[in-house]
């Protein structure tokens, strides 16, 4: 009998072994990445798989356009000519315009308008900018004097201000389109934030990697930490994050800070914090630092 038992323990070893592993969960939608390492823009397919790639600019923020062209705003780097700058990239990848500056343009952010708002990172300095390059208007930010690290991201309103992550300076900043400081969270590191539609102010923190959703009043409603996530993510930072229509939260994973070996570079978690879909990467080569489904909500 034992005999018996042995054997048809094995068979279903051999069972469960032939059997295909389970299917790794997919966005189900679109999405652009930019990474500032591998100096790659990515779109990819609903089924996370890539589709598009630009590699000609040092990229640290992207929207992807109607058209199927792509804003960039890009870090100083020898494919640019050690300048920053803001460029506009059809979807044949020719470029429409670019704008180049003597400076870290962290982020840019297509107006409604049709002009584009950029971030004059080492001047401190919020620039809005028409579709020939010239300067419309400007204002400085708190942050101003820091250099590289004055702040990161910025992002337009439905209010018309603007949300403005002063990461060493630890704190979310919201001005009118004048200049005016309107409100400032604490936060470790703020790196980006948008304002949902329910009111509320999304906020990532760059290290430690976190999420916060505050109401109104500043009172947190929502927050995420590495420490909610599995281990196995080996989640080093968070940079820009986004609230899907769902409810979930997509999150560019940077990795810098992570420990060697297999990591998160993009991660979408549940407002109950299950992980509903990810993409690792075997070993630190990915350091992205803006995420956002296609098109933008």
């Amino acid at each position: 009998m034992l005999g018996i038992l042995t054997a048809l323990f094995f068979q279903t070893l051999e069972i469960f072994a032939a059997e295909p592993a389970a299917t790794a969960a997919k966005p189900g939608y679109a999405f652009i990445a930019c990474d500032v390492d591998t100096c790659e823009i990515t779109k990819c397919n609903a089924a996370g798989e890539p589709v598009w790639v630009y590699a000609q600019v040092r990229p640290i923020d992207a929207w992807p356009m109607p058209d199927g062209a792509v804003l960039v705003a890009y870090l100083p780097s020898p494919r640019t000519g050690n300048k920053g700058g803001v460029r506009l990239v059809g979807a044949d990848r020719q470029t429409i315009f670019d704008y180049p500056f003597n400076d870290e343009i962290m982020s840019c952010q297509p107006l409604p308008n049709g002009n584009v708002l950029i971030n004059e990172c080492k001047a401190g300095r919020i620039t809005e900018l028409d579709r020939q390059g010239k300067a419309l208007r400007s204002f400085d930010v708190k942050a101003k004097g820091m250099g590289h690290k004055t702040a990161r991201l910025i992002r337009l309103t439905a209010q018309d201000t603007v949300l403005v992550g002063e990461c060493y300076a630890h704190k979310l900043r919201e001005y009118t389109r004048a200049g005016k400081l309107l409100k400032e969270w604490d936060l470790p590191m703020a790196y980006s934030a948008s304002r949902l539609a329910n009111g509320h102010t999304l906020i990532s923190g760059y290290k430690p990697a976190q999420v916060l959703e505050v109401d109104p009043e500043g009172k947190p409603v929502w927050t995420l930490t590495a420490a909610d996530l599995p281990a196995e993510l080996n989640i080093g930072s968070f940079c820009e994050s986004t609230r899907l229509a769902s409810g979930n939260t997509l999150i560019a994973c940077a990795s810098r800070s992570a420990k060697p070996g297999a990591r998160v570079v993009y991660l979408e978690v549940s407002p109950g914090k299950q992980v509903v879909w990810k993409h690792m990467e075997p070993a630190r080569t990915r350091e992205t630092t803006a995420l956002k489904p296609i098109p933008c909500p």
